[in-house]
């Protein structure tokens, strides 16, 4: 009898272990055998979705697809006209931040003539494909199918800031368009607290130069359209007149970022970024400042310090006091490059007496994200006007923590300058 009780608890135990290889709960039993959803779909094919729009011409399409959710697969048939295709795509699933709903990422590597971008599923049930053909042509086709989204709402999907408009920028050739604001001078002007005590006195002998850039990025198709925006100051803080010494301050800030939709401006996370994510394809934020060569000023002191989002610490302040007599101390910052992530030192032989930092791995991709530049100058000799300047080289980039998608916006490439009365 004992022999029997064993063995029938024995057989319990294998069970539950069974069980719980599968999810540990009867739930995960049940996903299993509800894995594959099947969804009738109708939509629209453009062959020349670049073409203007008084020329294009729409074919109708349908089909019948099987999304098998634990294999992460959808297979079935797609009819464009007369002409049926079979396709297989493989795909990753998101729980998007930003609509209410899952996006489905498919693999780029797919074979076959029609190639998937992104399945779209919103929580009452409807259900978009995006898909592109060989030939650049694109397919937008809709089905409804709520079982999915119970499906898809009993699992542990991690989220992702995919837009159910991400396949836009896998199909077609974004517009870019650059705004700025000249450079305006403020004077006198007010310091905020945090930086009072990092800038020598200077009364009513100052001046804020500051430069507005924002960079738009663009695209749509049929009914599908939208444009994402990063807007960016440049500043540029320091005396106008200079008897010993003057400190400058120069400054990168993210300002704001968002989506313009039907006309409205909306601030929220975008893809969009600056500088070097770590990444061999995006290349730092640079800035410089240089002084007169004649009269004769020296740089003498430099910090520079950051707070964005790809360092490993939320912010780093490098600095060297290199009062030495006889030696240009940009000559000896070049030495100090193998910090990660930190700041890359050079010089430039024209204009002479300049100064360059790169900020290497630090991304500036959120309102409030900066870097900044203290200098030293000192006054040798001589009297007179002189200009000092800061050059700006900031690259925008566009990308998708779940697709990984990066493409290049642009450069902002510019400078600021303030006029110096040298005694």
């Amino acid at each position: 009898m004992n022999e029997v009780k064993w063995k029938y608890l024995a057989g319990i135990l294998v069970g539950l272990l069974v069980l719980g290889t599968t999810g540990g709960n009867a739930g995960a039993t049940v996903f299993y055998r509800n894995s594959m959803k099947f969804i009738s779909v109708r939509g629209v094919y453009d062959p020349n979705p670049q073409q203007d729009t008084s020329e294009r011409v729409f074919f109708n399409v349908t089909g019948n697809l099987a999304f098998d959710i634990l294999k992460h697969r959808v297979t079935g048939t797609i009819v464009v006209e007369n002409d049926r295709v079979s396709v297989d795509w493989d795909f990753s699933i998101f729980k998007s931040t930003q609509f209410d709903g899952y996006a489905f990422v498919f693999n780029p590597s797919s074979f076959g003539n029609v190639l998937s971008l992104e399945a779209v599923v919103y929580k009452n049930g409807t259900v978009w494909i995006f898909a592109r053909d060989r030939h650049g042509g694109i397919m937008a086709l809709k089905g409804f199918n709520k079982a999915l989204v119970e499906t898809l709402s009993s699992m542990d999907i991690p989220s992702a800031g995919i837009s159910e408009k991400e396949w836009l920028w896998m199909a077609l050739e974004p517009e870019v368009k650059t705004i700025t604001l000249s450079a305006i001078q403020v004077r006198p002007s007010v310091m905020p607290k945090s930086e009072v005590g990092r800038i020598l006195p200077m009364a009513t002998h100052s001046r804020d130069v500051v430069k507005i850039v924002e960079k738009r990025y663009s695209v749509g198709w049929w009914r599908w359209r939208t444009t994402y925006y990063i807007k960016v100051a440049l500043k540029m803080y320091g005396p106008t007149s200079i008897n010993d010494y003057g400190d400058y301050l120069i400054r990168v800030i993210v300002e704001d970022e968002g989506e313009i939709s039907n006309g409205e401006r909306i601030s929220k996370n975008t893809p969009l970024f600056l500088g070097d994510r770590s990444d061999s394809r995006t290349n730092p934020i640079e800035i410089g400042l240089w002084v007169p060569h004649s009269p004769d000023d020296r740089i003498i002191y430099t910090e520079f310090t950051y707070s964005g989002e790809a360092a490993p610490l939320d912010e780093i302040s490098l600095g060297w006091g290199l009062l030495i007599d006889m030696i240009n101390p940009i000559n000896l910052l070049r030495f100090f490059v193998d910090i990660e992530p930190g700041e890359d030192f050079d010089d430039f032989p024209d204009p002479v007496n300049s100064i360059r930092v790169a900020y290497r791995n630090i991304a500036l991709g959120r309102p409030g994200h900066w870097t900044k530049a203290y200098v030293r100058i000192d006054h040798v000799s001589g009297n007179g006007y002189g200009t000092i300047g800061a050059f700006f080289k900031v690259p925008v980039y566009y990308q998708v923590t779940g697709t990984q998608t990066l493409r290049v916006v642009g450069l902002i490439n510019t400078k600021l300058e303030i006029r110096a009365l040298h005694s």
